[in-house]
């Protein structure tokens, strides 16, 4: 059994993941140069690095999702998801340019987003999550790891850089009426008009709005709630593919819209 980490190394975890975002540079995984840490312990990490970016100026509008693919909680070995947090400061205005400058290797995935009208906390049902969905809507997450390589990294390491989340461009969006099937849409993203990936919203675990309340019972665990007109990012429905300066990304869900961004330099 590893030995708990120390308040003084996980505030110095945050500020080392802190410092290398506004430096630009990519670091070691804190597991490679620390003996591994938990789940419990990642997450404090995290809530420590946002806590250094509101001190920035930066203000929470919401949560992403992540390992939303049973498949891949499968490799995993997780029962549950695990969630990032979003600022205003991470979202990129649709149909506008994205520059690379300053960034470490960004790569783009497929999403459906909702934006929530009531506080939801504890444990909800499917239909509970709907009821509380103000919008849904397609989007484009934009992941920015901070560690070398952006390949495999345990998930202590993913859960302490904010689940990789970086930036998100948020798309067209409807009021999700109850006959809108969230278990059977079809989700594409191109580049420059070529389509990459092609999936289903099943592919969220099995349901996009299962997403939303997995999400609301992880935060319970952590004594949070998730606030009314919060955003959140379900999860993605492709993998995610390399950003290429000049490429015009863009992505569509069936029945509800498009989003796009060009890639600058």
């Amino acid at each position: 059994m590893s030995t708990p980490l120390s308040a003084s190394k996980i505030a110095e975890f945050s500020q080392t993941l802190h410092q290398a975002r506004h430096g630009v540079r990519e670091i070691e995984p804190l597991t490679k140069t620390e003996q591994d840490f938990t789940l419990n312990e990642a997450y404090k990490i995290q809530t420590q690095g946002i806590e250094l970016r509101l001190k920035d100026g930066e203000n929470v509008v919401g949560y992403k999702m992540g390992f939303t693919s049973k498949a891949k909680m499968e490799q995993m070995g997780l029962h549950t998801p695990i969630f990032g947090v979003l600022t205003d400061k991470m979202q990129v205005q649709n149909k506008s340019t994205f520059s690379m400058s300053k960034k470490i290797h960004p790569k783009t995935e497929p999403e459906v987003y909702f934006i929530t009208n009531k506080e939801l906390k504890g444990t909800i049902t499917r239909e509970e999550a709907l009821s509380a969905c103000e919008r849904v809507g397609v989007a484009l997450e934009i992941l920015d790891s901070r560690f070398m390589g952006f390949k495999y990294f345990a998930l202590p390491d993913v859960i302490a850089d904010n689940a990789s989340s970086a930036f998100f461009v948020l798309g067209d969006s409807v009021k999700p009426p109850y006959a809108l099937d969230f278990k059977n849409l079809k989700i594409s993203m191109s580049e420059d008009s070529d389509v990459l990936f092609e999936a289903t919203t099943a592919a969220i675990l099995g349901d996009p709005l299962l997403s939303l309340c997995e999400l609301v019972s992880l935060l319970a665990s952590r004594d949070q709630t998730l606030p009314a007109g919060s955003i959140v990012l379900a999860g993605a429905a492709t993998q995610a593919t390399e950003l290429m300066v000049g490429a015009q990304m863009s992505a569509q869900i069936e029945s509800i819209g498009t989003v796009e961004f060009a890639v600058g330099e």
